[in-house]
């Protein structure tokens, strides 16, 4: 949906193109409020080594104004730790973000 915005300069390219609001009408014309819905999806992966004996591995997948954490506690032992996190993303009217948990039910 977004595959020609990439970039900041992608998207006031379009926006002083005077099409913008044809092509994307959702969209607000302010890049720091868009820019996460523009991201659509992503995928973010980071590995920590808290000890020899401990490693973390975290995903965030970010679909629109929501995310998805799972983290991996691999321990030395051969065992593994689990959990999960689900967040919501809210925009403030001066475009600040904010990511506040949301319960969940895994079944």
């Amino acid at each position: 949906m977004y595959e020609k915005i990439k970039t900041k300069d992608d998207y006031d390219f379009l926006l002083k193109s005077g099409m913008f609001f044809e092509f994307h009408p959702e969209l607000s014309g302010n890049w720091e409020k868009d820019k996460c819905v523009i991201a659509d999806t992503a995928n973010y992966t980071n590995t920590n080594t808290i000890s020899d004996s401990i490693q973390l591995a975290s995903t965030w997948t970010i679909t629109n104004k929501l995310r998805w954490k799972e983290t991996v506690e691999y321990r030395e032992n051969g065992s593994a730790k689990f959990d999960k996190e689900l967040q919501q993303m809210s925009i403030s009217d001066t475009g600040e973000q904010k990511w506040e948990a949301v319960e969940f039910v895994s079944f």
